[in-house]
């Protein structure tokens, strides 16, 4: 099995306000997992897939604000590090790599 090593930050300059009110997530092959503001550990199978972050207000479900999205080939039973960063503006999205 594979490791996902992915870091979720949002920008310096709103990461109080994110910290505070959101939530990130982290999407595996249609796969959610609800993750931190940091860093995420998330098992995978050896092979290609597209992972997808975005973050969501405390208490909604259904809303995906921000998606950045990347496919990345996963060796096996290797550790795959994975940057997703936030961009300062309110309409921003994630930068996956």
């Amino acid at each position: 099995m594979a490791m996902l090593v992915v870091e979720v930050r949002p920008h310096w300059f709103t990461a109080w306000f994110h910290r505070m009110a959101t939530e990130p997530v982290v999407d595996v092959d249609g796969v959610e997992s609800r993750a931190r503001w940091g860093v995420n550990r998330v098992p995978v199978a050896a092979g290609p897939h597209v992972v997808s972050v975005w973050f969501r207000y405390r208490g909604q479900r259904a809303v995906r604000l921000g998606l950045g999205e990347a496919e990345l080939t996963v060796a096996d039973r290797a550790e795959l590090p994975v940057s997703a960063r936030l961009g300062v503006r309110n309409g921003s999205h994630f930068t996956v790599a």
